[in-house]
Order: structure tokens, then C-alpha cells, then sequence
């Protein structure tokens, strides 16, 4: 469904950023990882140990 949906935005001529509700949570590869990788991990670790991967 999401590709479809990125498709379906490039015909309407729409970004990505477009569909960014808030641009501050955008954030470098190096900032993510500094301080917000551990707790990404953690989150989807919990989430995979809930419903299976």
C-alpha cells in the first residue's frame, strides 16, 4: 500500500515532504544514531517479541 500511495503521489506531483506533518522530527543519519537509535531498537525489539517478525 505504501508504494502504491508514493506512486499514486508522484502522479499528483506531490514530495515526500509534502506529507510531513511536523519537519522537526526529521533528523540526520548522525543525529539518529547518537540519540535516537538505542531507543528505536528497543521499540521494535518489544514490538517483534509481541507479534512475531
Amino acid at each position: 500500500a505504501g508504494t502504491f500511495q508514493h506512486e499514486c503521489d508522484h502522479l499528483d506531483g506531490l514530495l515526500f515532504l509534502d506529507r510531513v506533518h511536523d519537519t522537526r522530527s526529521l533528523t540526520t543519519w548522525e543525529q539518529f544514531e547518537r540519540f535516537h537509535r538505542a531507543a528505536f531498537i528497543e521499540r521494535i525489539t518489544e514490538f517483534v517479541q509481541r507479534v512475531g517478525s
